[in-house]
């Protein structure tokens, strides 16, 4: 296949990686991953003609980005190499993480501006820092701002983002005004279909972003989650 102008899903046959690889069909696609055979499958099983290529995102042989113009990772990384790579060589690059710890190693970097670099592409960081800006455009002397993220359990999630939000269940991070904390210590509510919901502090990466952009302002994340017909009155025994 001719590499010209090419987008590179790296992921593209993971959860996230699917959706964005459906909606950009029709262009110059390289699906990249782990497991060619899967990617294959992916491809074969949705008609989408692209190109199958195997790699590891922590183990990158970049003579396989000759041609790439577009860079989209769907899948968590170790180092940043591969946006080093994108911004000295002149690729575009989006990266749909959700790790606090990751997007401050690239905040921290001296990169040249040569490529366009879009980061946090999804619900939170994505769709929540959207709302907040919004939020901030309308009522622009509010101080302490709350963003609260209900996940329903019946929902599909991506293997790798349960395993990342497992992850983060017990690991202690580091907020603007709370200081070094702990996931689950601060509770919160939010009324949702008549049905008031509880909600806790929790590490998306989001609030980090906000606090940087707005350093007049104090944005914190609460997670919680929905039960179906459960509420805050009628949860199940051990919920939280």
């Amino acid at each position: 296949m001719n590499r010209k102008d090419g987008i590179m899903i790296i992921g593209g046959h993971g959860k996230v990686g699917q959706y964005i690889a459906r909606e950009l069909r029709y262009y110059n696609l390289i699906l990249a991953g782990r497991d060619e055979g899967k990617i294959k499958g992916f491809l074969d099983k949705e008609k989408i003609q692209a190109e199958a290529l195997k790699m590891d995102i922590n183990n990158i042989d970049f003579t396989k980005m000759q041609g790439i113009c577009f860079v989209v990772v769907c899948v968590d990384q170790k180092n940043t190499l591969l946006l080093e790579f994108c911004d000295k060589h002149a690729i575009d690059y989006m990266d749909v993480t959700a790790n606090s710890e990751y997007i401050e190693k690239i905040q921290q970097l001296q990169l040249s501006g040569t490529s366009r670099i879009l980061l946090g592409i999804g619900l939170a960081p994505g769709l929540t820092n959207l709302l907040a800006e919004k939020f901030v455009s309308m009522y622009p002397s509010a101080k302490n701002i709350k963003i609260q993220l209900i996940l329903g359990l019946g929902e599909k999630h991506g293997d790798a983002a349960i395993r990342w939000t497992l992850d983060n269940f017990l690991k202690e991070y580091c907020h603007k005004t709370l200081g070094q904390i702990r996931p689950f210590k601060w509770k919160s509510t939010v009324k949702i279909r008549q049905k008031r919901l509880r909600t806790y502090n929790f590490n998306f990466v989001d609030q980090h972003m906000l606090n940087n952009k707005y350093p007049d302002k104090n944005f914190t994340t609460y997670l919680g989650f929905e039960f179906g017909d459960y509420g805050f009155e009628k949860r199940p025994a051990g919920y939280f």
